[in-house]
This record gives C-alpha cells, sequence and structure tokens, in this order.
C-alpha cells in the first residue's frame, strides 16, 4: 500500500474527522487460506493509541475477526476514499457515543498513514462481500498474440476487485514466480446476475504478496482485443459497478 500521505498527523486529521461524523467504514480481513472476512462498523472516537468504532456487522457468516487480526480498512470522506492498515487491538472496548451512552465495541490501532482507495480514475469496487468470483488466466499464443493455445496452462485466482479498467486478482504465492509486469493473460470469469461469460485481455501492472497469507495479488489492466467485444464487456462492467454502488449506498442511509 502507497500512503497518500505517509505523516501520522495527516492521517490523524482525516481519521478524527471522520470520528467526529460517525463515518461507516468497512474492515477487511484475509483468513490465511485466503478467505476473506468483511465486517461494518461507524468510526467513534480517536484516542492517543487506538480509533474506537462500534462492533463490526459481518457481510460474512463464517466467522468474525479475531483479537489481534491484521486488518485494512476502508472509509469515505468528503468525496475520497481512503484506506489504511491496522491491527484488532480489543473487541470488547467500552465506546462513548457522544460523551454521553456508553456502548460495547472495538479499538483498533492508529493508522500511520492512509491511502487513497481510488488512485484510479475508473471507480474500483471491492468483491470481498461476494460468493468467491473465480478468474481463470492463460497466456496468449506466442505466434498469435490474440488467440490463446488449446494447451495453454491454466492459472486459477480469486477476484478481489473491478472496474471498467482492470481488476485485482488472488493466486497462490507458490505459483507465479514467472509472472513479471507487463505480461499479458486472457482472463475469463462470471460476474454475479450476469449470465453471459467475460473474456478479456489483461496486462500485469503489479504483484505483491498478500501480508500473513498464502496469497499474491495481481493488478491487472483490461486491453482491447477482438473488435467490438471489448467495448460490450466494458459497458457491462460498467453497469455491474454502478449497481453495486447503488446498493451501497441504500444500506448506508
Amino acid at each position: 500500500m502507497q500512503p497518500a500521505d505517509t505523516s501520522t498527523e495527516a492521517a490523524d486529521r482525516l481519521v478524527r474527522a471522520g470520528c467526529a461524523r460517525n463515518v461507516p467504514a468497512e474492515i477487511y480481513y484475509e483468513r490465511r487460506h485466503g478467505s476473506i472476512i468483511t465486517g461494518r462498523v461507524r468510526l467513534f472516537e480517536l484516542t492517543e493509541h487506538q480509533i474506537l468504532a462500534d462492533r463490526p456487522t459481518y457481510l460474512n457468516n463464517d466467522g468474525s475477526i479475531p483479537c489481534g487480526a491484521s486488518v485494512t480498512v476502508h472509509f469515505s470522506l468528503g468525496g475520497s476514499r481512503y484506506q489504511f492498515d491496522s491491527v484488532i487491538e480489543e473487541t470488547d472496548r467500552s465506546v462513548s457515543l457522544g460523551g454521553r451512552t456508553e456502548m460495547r465495541g472495538i479499538a483498533l490501532s492508529k493508522a500511520s498513514g492512509l491511502a487513497d482507495s481510488q488512485q484510479r480514475s475508473d471507480l474500483r469496487i471491492s468483491m470481498v462481500g461476494y460468493d468467491p468470483i473465480t478468474v481463470r488466466l492463460a497466456r496468449p499464443h506466442p505466434d498469435l498474440p490474440d488467440a490463446c493455445p488449446v494447451d495453454a496452462e491454466i492459472l486459477k485466482g480469486r477476484i478481489h476487485d473491478i472496474s471498467i479498467g482492470g481488476l485485482a486478482v488472488l493466486v497462490d504465492h507458490r505459483v507465479p514466480d514467472a509472472v513479471h509486469q507487463g505480461d499479458h493473460f486472457f482472463l475469463t470469469f462470471v460476474l454475479p446476475s450476469i449470465a453471459e461469460d467475460f473474456c478479456m485481455l489483461g496486462s500485469v501492472r503489479h504483484t505483491r504478496v498478500v501480508k500473513a497469507s498464502v496469497s499474491l495479488r495481481m493488478g491487472l489492466s483490461f486491453h482491447p482485443w477482438c473488435g467490438t467485444r471489448f467495448a460490450h464487456d466494458q459497458r457491462r462492467i460498467s453497469q455491474f459497478v454502478v449497481e453495486h454502488e447503488r446498493r451501497l449506498l441504500r444500506r448506508r442511509r
């Protein structure tokens, strides 16, 4: 994660403003076998060493985030979306709401820096609230860049986030030792509520090992191919992203 501003003072200022407005936040926790638990909270208070929030409401039904877990926290403020790495330090903390009401909540370690969750020009949405979405990656034919060999090796991953410009895929970090920036892959996948499969051509922009897991995260950008099919697929992804954001906004009201 590349911080937009590495200073603790800047992070404190934005988190404090979020707490003052009790903004909603999403907490992502990736377990060792690769599945992700997502919890929603509201930020309530910034203390000298911690960020206090209410107890998470979980989107998944397969567990909760334990004390001591390393997590990524996302929140929106002033039209921008931020993220920071943190640790769940307490799961049964007394939290004061507006200086009057005491409630049980959680305590997160303070953010040492914030990153912009929407650095791309295209709106990117997280897929962690959905059932795992498998994506199959295959290299193009060495002599026919617009075709895939019939005996191509298939690398399977799971979509982490997506925009009309590209996607991030989680794969086993032991597999793609030969994957480099600029490599091309054909990507096939299906999105929820969309019957027709997607077949896109992607270029590797970056890779990084996800801390405390066996996953490697690959960021790929989409590239035009196969005539009008590319524009058609981008329109369908755009519609999916817009509908996702509408549902998210309705939940936050």
